[in-house]
This record gives structure tokens, sequence and C-alpha cells, in this order.
């Protein structure tokens, strides 16, 4: 009976390895993969290895494989695409066609393989993938990642402007985006397939985009997935949609999903990259939120470290290999959260640690970053110094702002690295409590600056996103805003003592010494003196801001200013409806021709208005003043006028930071001097915001018109210096008559001496 049973057993055996292809044993590393390129013209992929002495020259053939996506684990469906011999010096080689024109190639993966001599096959490497796959991207804009550090999550986009806000992430849900459905969907064609895009979803991430990257901000996008009952379903694994999940991990093991998240990626990566830039600038995204914890921002059903870094190692290469064959600056960034040593896999929580060193044994050969939000170990900790969770070891509980070094110096470690450099490194979320009127609010803003010089220090990162522009009433008992928030959920209501020292960080003193606003935060920090807080000078990003007001105004019937920036009686020029502006068009009324925005109040402290750009710095350098001639159409009796150009040269930022008031209904000139220092450099960009604060609630169509901004060259046409002289000469011709007045009266009164 028992031999029977065995007898049964092994038949039972022989028949399920015969179903298999591919042997399942791991690959015994008889052979070295020496390279996966594409040639020079893209049409075709050499790949090139070679066997060691166990195999004989010109008698064994070795296969090659070629792995789709989502296949990795069910290479038993799959058979080999070429056959090739052993050379004399164990040199094998393989050319297989490539279709230039379907990037999605570059998603495929290589295995070799021998004949395992029952049907089957048995690998003799792993699974391998083009390296040069950046030379199917066409050509972009040129990718320039910002001097400056300081990031925001920005949800005012003129406040962050006159903040000096240089960096910011941007959420997109992958499941807002994707559709099946044709109506109101933008479609495209990838791997010969065509796609939808959501056209309400992507008109929203256009503008926001658009008007970012008009801004002068850089953008990480950070790509979600949460639940949605009209999404796919295959985009999530299986029985977890719908459970009680912040975020979710994308179903890697569904094909469809594959080449569905890779074609959504290719499709924003070319779009906000494309020579042109008409859709606003993004070459850097995020892959799901502090993904070492699963459980609650990552769901995949996964509790095993080594099954869920194959997943998410997966998707990272799908995502990789779709955004550089778009642009081949392309980066991915990994999302960590602040838990380093921790690690619970029954409850899906993973140590950052463990999790990014089975993501680089499995992706070591992608150019990935890390994205940390490096927290305190207490979300109500604004001391974060204190923290005695995050200690200078590698063994330490948590990474937070307090011993940042511990993941710096950790991926700065050969085997972390990607090529022989440190991977980029970016502070993608942080942020400490302050409450207003509490002796937290002075300890948040000493605690900003402290984080924001601890990363300018550190030349691994390169950048700190502060969570959030405005208190968030949500998040019970934690206000990390630079604002407070009004009735309204993200309504920004009052400025923090957060908000100057956000302003004050980047702006240092003539002598190089920090601003008034730092020095009053010191006695909160942990440090002995100045020098302990101030980065070096080379690492440091300057900006200069140089306030006016408006000197004089004007009203309808004054002559023209004689140099013209922007006459928009033929063209709008460069402007954009951005801003907090819904549309511009060109209008003409009463022989004027101007632009005209029609505006949309967000926030009672935010501005709305138009920009563009300025051409010829070197005109502004030799400017006296800038006149504007703008009409306020709103049922305010007044509104708040700012002027902003911000001209970057490098390292060091000018802003001229102009402000008026403008009574509405009416056209007026406003005058703003020019600080002879601010535009003295030639080289560099600039740019300027026109912008108004105010309205109504009446104000169902609030517009800003605007007929010209024009340079001032000289004293004489300088309103403020003539209107003084004006009262010079005035006041010179009243003394010289009375003078006259009291000599002839004074003569006729002269007494006659001859009676004495």
């Amino acid at each position: 009976m028992r031999r029977k049973l065995a007898l049964c057993l092994c038949t039972a055996l022989l028949l399920f390895a015969s179903l298999f292809l591919f042997s399942a044993a791991e690959d015994d590393d008889s052979v070295r993969t020496d390279s996966i390129l594409l040639t020079e013209d893209n049409t075709e992929v050499e790949i090139l290895a070679t066997a060691d002495a166990s195999f004989t020259a010109g008698s064994d053939s070795i296969f090659l494989f070629c792995v789709p996506p989502g296949f990795e684990d069910n290479i038993r469906s799959l058979v080999p695409i070429d056959e090739a011999s052993i050379g004399p010096d164990g040199n094998i080689r393989f050319v297989i066609p490539f279709d230039p024109q379907n990037p999605a190639g570059a998603l495929n993966g290589y295995c070799l393989a021998v004949s395992d001599g029952s049907g089957g096959y048995h690998p003799v490497t792993g699974i391998g993938y083009i390296s040069n796959l950046s030379q199917l991207a066409a050509p972009g804009i040129p990718y320039r990642l910002p001097s400056s550090k300081k990031g925001l999550q920005v949800q005012l986009t003129a406040d962050a402007q006159i903040l000096g806000v240089r960096h910011t992430v941007i959420n997109a849900f992958m499941n807002e985006l994707i559709t099946t459905e044709e109506k109101n969907s933008v479609s495209f064609v990838y791997d010969k397939t065509e796609y939808h895009i959501d056209r309400t979803a992507l008109s929203m991430l256009d503008y926001r985009v658009k008007t970012l990257t008009e801004a002068g901000i850089h953008i990480y996008m950070n790509l979600l997935l949460a639940y949605d009952a009209e999404a796919p379903k295959e985009l999530y694994y299986p029985d977890l949609s719908g459970t009680n999940t912040a975020m979710y991990a994308v179903n890697v093991d569904h094909p469809d999903t594959v080449r569905r998240i890779a074609a959504l990626i290719h499709f924003l990566v070319d779009r906000y990259t494309a020579a042109g830039g008409g859709n606003g600038f993004c070459a850097s995204y995020i892959l799901g939120y502090e993904v070492n914890n699963e459980s609650e921002n990552n769901r995949a059903g996964l509790t095993a470290l080594e099954e869920y870094a194959d997943s998410y190692a997966r998707l990272l290469r799908i995502a990789d290999t779709a955004a550089r064959t778009a642009y081949r600056d392309a980066r991915f960034f990994v999302s960590l959260s602040n838990r380093w040593n921790l690690s619970d896999p029954e409850a899906g929580l993973f140590g950052g640690r463990e999790f990014l060193t089975a993501l680089s044994e499995r992706c070591g050969d992608l150019p990935f970053g890390v994205s940390i939000n490096p927290y305190p170990s207490e979300l109500s900790m604004t001391d974060y110094w204190n923290d005695e969770k995050a200690v200078d070891d590698i063994d330490s509980d948590y990474v937070t702002l307090r011993n940042l070094t511990v993941l710096t110096d950790y991926m700065g470690q050969e085997e972390m690295q990607f090529r022989q450099e440190t991977r980029p490194i970016l502070v993608g979320e942080f942020g400490v409590s302050g409450e207003q009127g509490t002796d937290s609010e002075p300890l948040q803003a000493a605690a900003y600056a402290y984080a924001y010089y601890t990363v300018c220090r550190n030349d691994a990162i390169e950048a700190l996103i502060w969570h959030r522009h405005v208190d968030h009433t949500g998040e019970e008992g934690l206000y990390y805003g630079l604002y407070t928030a009004g009735d309204l959920l993200l309504d920004p209501k009052v400025k923090k003592a957060l908000y100057s020292v956000f302003s004050a960080v980047d702006r240092y003193e003539e002598d190089g010494s920090l601003p008034k606003e730092i020095v009053d935060c010191l006695p909160l920090l942990p440090i002995d003196s100045e020098e302990d807080l101030l980065p070096p000078e080379q690492g440091r990003y300057q900006r200069w801001v140089y306030p006016s007001s408006a000197v004089s105004l004007r009203t309808e019937g004054a002559k023209d200013a004689p140099v013209y920036l922007f006459d928009f009686s033929e063209s709008l020029y460069d402007f954009y409806p951005s801003d907090n502006a819904r549309y511009l068009e060109q209008c003409r009324e009463d022989d004027i021709s101007f632009l005209r925005a029609a505006l949309l109040p967000v926030a009672a402290a935010e501005y709305m208005g138009v920009g563009g750009k300025i051409l010829q710095i070197e005109r502004l350098a030799d400017a006296r003043a800038v006149s504007v001639r703008i009409r306020v159409i709103s049922h305010a009796a007044a509104a708040n006028v700012k002027l902003l150009i911000t001209h970057r040269d490098g390292s060091r930022e000018s802003v001229l930071d102009c402000s008026g008031t403008a009574k509405t209904g009416e056209w007026i000139d406003l005058y703003f001097p020019i600080d002879s220092a601010c535009f003295s450099e030639k080289a560099g960009e600039a740019t300027l915001k026109l912008w108004v604060q105010g309205g109504t609630e009446s104000d169902s169509e609030l517009f800003l018109d605007v007929a010209s901004v024009s340079l001032l060259d000289s004293d004489d046409i300088n309103p403020a210096k003539t209107i003084f002289l004006i009262l010079i000469l005035v006041a010179a011709a009243v003394v010289t008559i009375f003078l006259l007045i009291f000599l002839f009266t004074g003569q006729r009164r002269k007494p006659d001496r001859r009676y004495d």
C-alpha cells in the first residue's frame, strides 16, 4: 500500500513538473549577464553574457526568455524567443528586434536558461533589464533643480511666492485619473492599446502643475491609490478594496493593471516635460506614501517582507521605466515613514532600514531616490531635538529631523549607492505643532528654523517640504500651519509666528549673519551660538527682498509712461491665467486696449492676478521706477495691489515687493520706485506678477484690467521726485516773494534821522 502511494505521488510530481516550461529552481550563477543594451538606432536589443567553464563551447545551447511585467512569477506560460551557442571564451550574444515606436517594450525583462532535458528549462541568470532605456525619450525641457531647499505643501499659490517657496509636493490619485469610459476623457495609445484619462481630474492636475511651474516652484508629484468604487477593480489586490485603509498598493500581479499604470505614468511624464512647456513641468515623482507602513498606507495584504518588497520593487521598476522612456531625467522617490528599525510584519509595519535594504537588492540598478517624513516619534512634540527615541545610531528606532544623518550616512554606503553616488534624498513631509497664543507657537517657529538650517547643512538632502500652509481642523490637537484656520476648512485666518520665520530663513544680512527673526529664535534652540545654526556660506541660497510702496497715483487722462515693458494693445505676450485667475482675454474699451483677468477668490488673505516673464532683465537694472496702469472691477471701494518682480541668478534671488491701494472702478497709474541694488545683476531670469487682494461676497464677477506695465528711466519723470521738486520750487517762490515784500515795505518805513 505504501509502495503504491509513493508511486502515485512520484507520478503526480513528475506530471506537475512537466507542466512547467521553466524550472522552479533559482538561477545557479553559472552564466553572468554582462549587458542588455539598445543599439544606437533603438531598433535592436543586444544581450551579452559569459558562461563559466562548466559549459562546453559550441555544443551547449543557451535559451533567451522575454519576461513581460506581471509574469516574473508565472514564467511557465512563456516560451524561449531565441537560442544561441556558447562561444570559445564562454561568450554568449543575442540580438533581437525592438520597436522604437513602442516604448512599452522596455518594460520587458530578459532571462537566460538551459534545457533541463525533460522539456523544461532551468534558469542560469536572474531577470535583467535594458540599462540604456533613457535614450528612447524625446528631447524635453532641461531639468534644473532649484538651489533653494525651502519647500511647502502649497495651498495659497501667490502667498507661497511671497514667502520664497521653491519646492512643493502635490498629490495625484491614480484612481481618479484612470477611467474606462470614453465620455469626458482624454484618450491616448500606449503599447498599441487605447487608454483613457478622466478629463476633469486631468484638467485640475494641469492647472496645478502649470500654476506652480510658472510660479518658479519645483514639483514632486505623489502618485497615490485610494479606494474608488468606480475605478477598475483590477487596480487593487484581491479582497482588499473598500477596507478601512487610507491608501492601497497597486496590484502588479495583474497584467492589465501593470500595462494601465505604465501607460498612465508615461502619459503624465510626457505631458509635463514636453518641449514647449504648455502644461507646466514635473519630472520628480513619489511612488506611494510611507510605503513601509503596508497596513495603512500601501495595503497589499502581504505581511512577509520578501513578498512585499517584491511587489513594490516591481511597481517601482514599471514606473521608472515608463517615466524614463518619456523623459530621460525623470526621477522616482520611495516614500518612508519615520520608523527606522521598528518592524511588526504581522501588523504590516516594516522598518525603513530593512525595507530599503530589500529594495536595493531588487532595484539596485534603478536610480530611485528616498523621500522620508521624519516627524518626531510623538506627533504632538514640538521640540523634536529632545526626542529620546531618535538617537544618532544606525540602530535608532526612529529617524527624525534630530538624527537625519542616520539615513543620509546609511544611503551613502557603497552598497546603497547608484553608480558610486548617493541617491537623491528628500524630506517629503515634516512639521511640528504650534497652537496660536500658547508657548508652542514661538517654539514651532524656532523648530522650523532649526530644521531648515539642518537640511541646508546636509548636502545629501535636496529639499525640506513643510507640512502645512494652513492649520487643518481635521488634525485634532495638531497645528502645523503658517496660518490659523478660519471657519471654513483650510481657510487662512491669522499669520502665526512661524510665518515670519519661514519667510526669513533664506534672507541673510549684508555681513552674512542671520536676520533678526531668526536671532530671536536662538534662546529656544539647543545651540550655543548663531554659528552653530548657520550653514556654510557656499551652501546658502540667499533671497534679497526689497519692499516698496506706491509713491503716487494718477487717474484717467494722465500721460503714458514712455518705456513699456508690456503694452497690451496688440498681444497678451506670455502672460497666463495663473495665481487664482480663471481666464485671460484681450479687450478694448474707449480706445484703451488691455489685458483682462477674471479672478477667482479662494481666501481673503490670498492675492489674485496675472504673471509673465521679463526677457530683458538689463532694462530693469537701469530703471528708477515701475508704472502700472490698472483698473479693478469690484463691489469693494478699494483693493490692495501688489507688484512682485523676482529675479533669480544661481543661488541668489532678488525680489522687488511693491504694495499699494487702488480705488476700484476707474483706470489709475501706480508708481513703484526700484531699489538700485535689486536688479544689479543682468543674468538669470525674471518674472513679473501683478496681483490684487480684496473683493466682497457680492463679487460674482471680479476683474483685474491691465493696460500697460512701464519703466521710468530718469529722475524728471519719477513722480515722487517731481512732486518733491515742485514743492521745493513753490516754497522757494513763496520765500522770495516774502523777502521782496519785506524789503520793499522796510525801505518805505525807514525813520528820518534829520530831527535827531
